[in-house]
């Protein structure tokens, strides 16, 4: 078990503050929280980098995916992408500035997020994104945006896969979301950033997909199978 007070090697330069208290109180309640009302399981918390930088990309369902991949990445500090329009609720503005959440407007090529996130990379903490650009309409894995490769090919840092389900089921768009479900959350081996600048932005992007569609899919059956 990793040691929660590494401040330095889990913020890389974030404060004291932010780590003991955002990136480990506020989130434990969090998982303590999905464990409660979603019967929320985690696998492969292992995977994710002890230290130096890297990126998390994941499969983005519901409003509550940045919580779901806190449940698994919250031993380091990270900062998500997420929509700007997210913004305009003061008091969401105010807690997504605690953990460093970088705005990005849906549909454009915002090179100032991208920038920002490059930076928070080579400060050597890492980035998360919902390669897809939006949530799911249909519970599926969409096609990847170029958001996620730009960052791979200024940064050539890990890539850490991230699936889970449970979440579209609890709070798909256009619906309030469910005080109970079931939610299942795997991460997979990184990708090293150098090797998949080598095999090129199509195959590259591809290999990352197939592994969090992979991810996806076992966190399904696994809930069948449990529902059963």
């Amino acid at each position: 078990m990793r040691n929660i007070f590494a401040v330095r090697r889990r913020g890389s330069g974030a404060s004291v503050w932010n780590v003991l208290f955002w990136w480990t109180l506020t989130l434990w309640l969090m998982r303590l929280w999905m464990r409660i009302c979603y019967k929320n399981r985690r696998f492969g918390m292992e995977h994710v980098p002890a230290s130096g930088p890297f990126i998390i990309a994941a499969n983005h369902q519901s409003n509550f995916d940045p919580v779901i991949v806190g449940t698994v990445a919250h031993d380091r500090v990270y900062h998500s992408i997420a929509r700007a329009t997210l913004f305009n609720s003061k008091i969401l503005a105010w807690l997504m500035e605690r953990y460093g959440v970088i705005a990005i407007h849906r549909g454009e090529s915002d090179t100032k997020a991208i920038r920002r996130a490059i930076e928070v990379i080579k400060r050597g903490q890492g980035a998360m994104i919902f390669p897809e650009g939006t949530r799911t309409a249909d519970g599926n894995i969409g096609e990847f945006q170029r958001g996620l490769w730009l960052l791979i090919k200024k940064t050539k840092v890990p890539v850490v896969p991230v699936g889970f389900d449970g979440a579209y089921d609890a709070w798909k768009i256009g619906t309030k979301p469910k005080v109970f479900g079931m939610i299942e959350v795997r991460v997979g081996k990184p990708f090293d950033g150098e090797t998949l600048i080598e095999m090129g932005e199509e195959e590259g992007m591809r290999a990352i997909r197939d592994s969090i569609v992979q991810l996806h899919e076992e966190c399904q059956a696994s809930i069948n199978q449990r529902l059963q």
